[in-house]
C-alpha cells in the first residue's frame, strides 16, 4: 500500500498503514471511510 502524505515521515506513514489495515480486517471490508475518523 502506497500512501503519499506531505509532512509525515516514513514512520508516520507506517503507523497510518498499520491502522488502516487493522480497521479493514476488523470491519471485514475492503472499504473504509476516513471521514468517520
Amino acid at each position: 500500500m502506497l500512501i503519499e502524505i506531505e509532512g509525515i515521515d516514513e514512520a508516520g506513514k507506517t503507523t497510518i498503514v498499520t491502522y488502516v489495515e487493522r480497521e479493514l480486517k476488523r470491519k471485514g471490508s475492503n472499504v473504509i471511510s476516513l471521514q468517520n475518523h
